[in-house]
């Protein structure tokens, strides 16, 4: 049963192979002018068009972009009808979601939990091969402390407040994408690795809270300011990626990382670490 399984694996293959080597051809000769063909360069480049013209020495062609280029013959390794690209160039990414707190925020030595905030992302993916790419991007994440310390006060009639302290935090970084990246299927999905800056500012903020005295059970209101703190620090941040092409250029994608920041001597359980969740759309060139 398995050298069944196995033969017809390799059967497959071959037929798959088959059919690529027939859509790839070398014989200049027989380019029809009018039709639209795939010409691969002896140095690997890829140029799509309309050929308008053939002559003894060139073929004139007319690109996507409506641009007449002359290719001699002899620089030609192949040709074929298949227009799909061997390999992305470069794509451009717009996402925006949700950032959750790994930790609780540590502002002027107290430390408070932190509402999940919003967060946008701008980023570029150079694509090496099929598998492989490299990716640049800045983000931004507006996060806001949830006051809950000991300050606070369970009666209604003597409530605390906390008024500032929202967290600003901006990054740029690197990554190292693997993955599948192939033009011929419509989704796309990768694992990356990155390494960046990452620089975080919290506003100013008041706290106002009560205190009872237990000898006469008398309240006290005390108020608190807590200075504005900023701080840049090194990014390492893993994550994973899942798209799908709608057309030929335009894609939605999701993405989730975990943003490790290196704050306060800590490393992989720093506090000021994050989890960015995001959505949006990426454009191929």
């Amino acid at each position: 049963m398995k050298s069944k399984i196995g033969l017809f694996i390799i059967l497959f293959l071959l037929l798959q192979s088959l059919i690529v080597y027939s859509q790839n051809q070398n014989d200049v000769s027989k380019i029809i002018p009018g039709k639209k063909y795939k010409i691969v360069l002896f140095d690997d480049k890829e140029i799509i068009g309309k050929v308008i013209s053939i002559d003894s020495l060139n073929v004139t062609i007319q690109n996507e972009y409506k641009e007449t280029v002359i290719i001699p013959k002899n620089n030609i390794l192949y040709y074929s009808s298949n227009l799909t690209p061997a390999k992305y160039t470069f794509s451009a990414l717009l996402l925006g979601g949700i950032s959750v707190y790994a930790g609780d925020n540590t502002f002027n030595g107290y430390q408070n939990k932190v509402k999940p905030g919003i967060n946008f992302n701008l980023a570029g993916i150079f694509y090496l091969s099929d598998s492989k790419a490299i990716k640049i991007d800045f983000g931004y994440t507006y996060l806001k402390p949830n006051y809950d310390n000991y300050y606070y006060s369970s009666d209604p009639a003597h409530p605390s407040s906390y008024e500032g302290g929202d967290i600003s935090q901006f990054y740029a970084k690197g990554n190292i994408l693997v993955g599948s990246f192939s033009p011929s299927q419509r989704l796309i999905m990768y694992a990356s690795l990155g390494f960046g800056i990452h620089y975080m500012v919290q506003k100013e903020a008041t706290i106002k809270y009560w205190y009872q005295y237990y000898q006469d059970s008398t309240w006290q209101q005390y108020t608190e300011y807590h200075q504005s703190e900023s701080n840049v620090n090194a990014l390492l941040s893993v994550g994973a990626a899942l798209g799908y092409r709608v057309t030929d250029k335009l894609g939605i994608m999701g993405e989730i990382e975990y943003n490790l920041v290196t704050t306060n001597g800590f490393l992989l359980f720093s506090t000021s670490s994050y989890f960015p969740m995001r959505i949006g759309l990426y454009y191929n060139f």
